[in-house]
């Protein structure tokens, strides 16, 4: 009986011990290392739980661990790839936390960056397709990373010239996944950055990268812990830090969108499962509660990777300690990336089909060879980025005797699209606009767009700019446009009678654009409008008014504003001097109009901004028609002729001559949610003299509260004004157009 009862107590006691001891390969616990021990330290993809891998890393260096291997797929790619190439956990969470992720996500131009022609597009869009050989075409993801490509080229300066992965200080491979097959593809040379952002295109939200033409997306659902890829690279002893996700529980499948997590989910799991037990150590960070978006979250998800770590921290140690015996653990040095200048002795463009190499030259404005500074060639990228003819561009600056060649990698945008917009406002109603957009049509450079915009201010505009490449950026335009919108007429700050106002401009200029903030030009314009009564006193004549002028203007205009809604810094100024010419022409057929629009934006903290603005209107001749003076009121410019008061109604002052200024302090409350006090003044009068003196000025004051959204602003406002202390209010959403 003692010997039956000893059996049931020992038996599983022998077989705990057995399965402790094949559990464990040789050269861990007190297994002597040899010295061709070679570690290997694999990462997982996981989006933002990857950050947790900088956690692991700090307690493995304080451990006194090295690798001579690191493999990584996806955000693994991204750690696993910085570190191999020196970055130890103190740089790379410092770079992380500097990151601004809402930033590196957007792929948007900077608005200096964008063409003069394209700033006033770059908001008015809520999205847009590709037409790809007449036919529209769906983007391949929400995407393009060029944010992320730049970073990464940055980060990975003084490792451009090195092709071969094996040659960094940890000799390196990350995994990718070929879109045809889903077959994993193991990316073990060319340019570090390409490869790293193949290894983290999530199907569906980053865009693919072409590699050797194949065209590849994250390696997660192909093998996501890819720990076989750093044993074929001759890894004895393998360390791998697991942050895939945990499938979800039944009652959390309840969406299409989760369903869709779960397939993906399970694809992942089943991979690592197959990879798992070729690990020597797995270590599990606890980030069940984070998502793959949490990058807000970066100091608790790093922090877990170290709780997580820390928690076999004795063990580590003593694997250390035994390495010790056979090997010298030396440190990576840290890649040296703060360089302030280059000897740049020559240009290579790769990529190009349809845009000419003389434009990308004129764009970037580099001509080697020459001395140029960082920041100057960094601008210059994101310049010709800003130009809209590249979906993404990175650079290498590859050694040779002298200096670097620059080596710029461009992928094409479709030079064609289709856009479209919408916008609502309590005073004007909903609006939607629909555009579309050819470029390098008729020549290298140029732009071809209409615009319809639909609602009850509607408008139809055609235009074409093409770019002749003359100093100093000379280009012709032509512009056709007729649009329609309600021209109040007020007495007594009363709204007596309404018009509606058609208005046909067609026009041919002659444009210089000195650079993304500066153009000036001018135009040769044949214009006519036409007056139809919508509600007006019986006495007055009821039927339209045609008015018919052939125009010639001058203009210049300036804007360096950050944000076209909430600008930061920067300022704008439009100049204008228009001689309208009647037609037919009679004894007072001509009339001048002269404006001065200047704003300026600066940040006074780092959450409050001054904004100013000051507008002066000058008309001089006999005969002006009323239709051509001067609007103030509401919440919205209509055209560049008519400003926005807060206080009045829409057009509710009209005069020849005018002089406003307005004053706003603009409060960021919470990122990206705005808090604005508007006082403005203006004096009106059609007698130019009479203007400066001691009248009355009318005032307005308005608050607001917007929100800069990705698809438009939201912005409440009310205003008050010192004529009849009316309190008017406005709703808008989505960009004026």
């Amino acid at each position: 009986m003692k010997k039956i009862i000893l059996s049931w107590i020992c038996a599983p006691i022998f077989f705990c011990v057995l399965t402790v001891v094949m559990t464990f390969k040789p050269g861990y616990a007190g297994t002597p290392f040899s010295q061709d021990t070679k570690m290997a330290l694999v990462l997982s993809g996981g989006g933002a739980k990857g950050l947790a891998h900088i956690g692991v890393i700090k307690v493995l260096e304080e451990a006194g661990l090295d690798f001579d291997i690191v493999t990584g797929t996806s955000m693994g790619s991204i750690i696993g790839g910085l570190y191999a190439i020196g970055y130890d956990a103190q740089a790379l969470e410092k770079i992380v936390k500097e990151i601004d992720w809402i930033d590196l996500f957007d792929d948007a131009p900077a608005r200096s960056d964008l063409p003069f022609l394209e700033k006033d597009d770059s908001r008015k869009f809520v999205g847009g397709f590709p037409i790809y050989k007449n036919k529209i075409v769906l983007p391949s993801g929400l995407i393009v990373g060029q944010k992320i490509s730049t970073l990464l080229t940055k980060l990975t300066l003084p490792y451009h010239h090195v092709e071969n992965f094996a040659e960094f200080p940890r000799a390196f491979r990350c995994l990718a996944a070929d879109i045809e097959t889903n077959e994993p593809v193991v990316l073990s040379q060319g340019f570090l950055p390409d490869a790293i952002r193949a290894s983290m295109a999530i199907p569906s939200v980053f865009t693919p990268v072409e590699i050797d033409g194949r065209m590849l997306i994250d390696g997660g659902t192909a093998r996501n812990l890819p720990v076989s890829d750093a044993l074929d690279m001759g890894a004895t002893f393998v360390i791998a830090v697991d942050v895939s996700d945990a499938l979800l529980s039944s009652d959390k499948l309840n969406s299409v969108l989760s369903v869709m997590v779960q397939t993906i989910n399970y694809q992942v799991k089943t991979n690592v499962e197959q990879q798992l037990p070729l690990c020597d150590l797995v270590i599990h960070p606890d980030i069940d509660e984070f998502t793959i978006m949490d990058f807000s979250r970066a100091d608790t998800l790093i922090k877990s990777g170290e709780i997580a770590a820390r928690k076999i921290l004795p063990q580590l140690v003593a694997l250390a300690d035994s390495l010790k015996k056979y090997r010298v653990m030396e440190k990576a040095p840290l890649p040296f990336t703060n360089i302030t200048e280059i000897n740049l002795t020559g240009l290579q463009i790769d990529g190009l089909h349809r845009v000419s190499k003389q434009f990308v030259q004129s764009r970037l404005n580099i001509k080697p060879p020459c001395r140029i500074s960082m920041t100057d060639l960094n601008n210059a990228i994101n310049r010709l980025y800003g130009s809209q003819f590249f979906q993404r561009l990175t650079y290498q600056l590859k050694p040779e005797s002298g200096g670097c060649r620059l080596v710029l990698h461009v992928v094409e945008k479709s030079t064609d699209y289709i856009n479209f917009g919408f916008n609502y406002s309590s005073k004007h109603d909903a609006g939607f606009l629909l555009n579309v957009t050819f470029r390098n049509m008729f020549g290298h450079g140029s732009r071809l767009c209409f615009d319809n915009r639909l609602g009850r201010n509607s408008k139809l505009d055609g235009s074409y700019f093409f770019p002749t490449n003359l100093w100093p950026g000379i280009g012709i335009g032509m512009n056709y446009s007729i649009r329609d919108y309600e021209h109040d007429y007020y007495q007594d700050n009363t709204r007596i009678a309404r018009y509606k106002l058609t208005d046909f401009n067609g026009d041919l200029s002659i444009r210089t654009i000195i650079s993304n903030t500066v153009s000036f030009g001018a135009k040769l314009q044949r214009q006519r409008n036409v007056l139809r009564p919508s509600i007006i006193p019986q006495a007055w004549c009821q039927e339209n008014i045609n008015y018919d002028y052939r125009n010639y203007l001058a203009y210049l205009e300036f804007d360096t504003f950050d944000n076209s809604e909430f600008p930061h810094s920067g300022g704008q100024l439009y100049l204008e001097a228009k001689r309208f010419n009647t037609m037919p022409a009679g004894d007072n057929s001509s009339f001048e109009r002269y404006i001065f629009n200047y704003s300026n934006a600066r940040r006074i903290t780092s959450a409050a901004t001054v904004i100013t603005n000051y507008v002066s209107g000058y008309s001089h001749g006999k005969s002006i028609p009323r239709e051509q003076k001067f609007f103030f009121g509401g919440f919205h410019p209509l055209q560049n002729y008519m400003f926005p008061f807060l206080g009045l109604d829409n057009m509710e002052i009209t005069a020849r001559n005018v002089l406003v200024a307005r004053m706003a302090i603009q409060y960021e409350v919470y990122p990206l949610n705005y808090l604005t006090l508007t006082l403005n003044g203006g004096k009106f009068n059609d007698n130019f003299k009479r203007l400066f003196r001691h009248d009355k000025t009318v005032l307005g004051l308005g608050l607001t509260y917007g929100l800069d959204l990705p698809f438009g602003v939201v912005k409440v406002s009310i205003a008050v004004n010192n004529l009849n202390h009316d309190i008017s209010s406005d709703l808008t959403i989505g960009h004026g157009f």
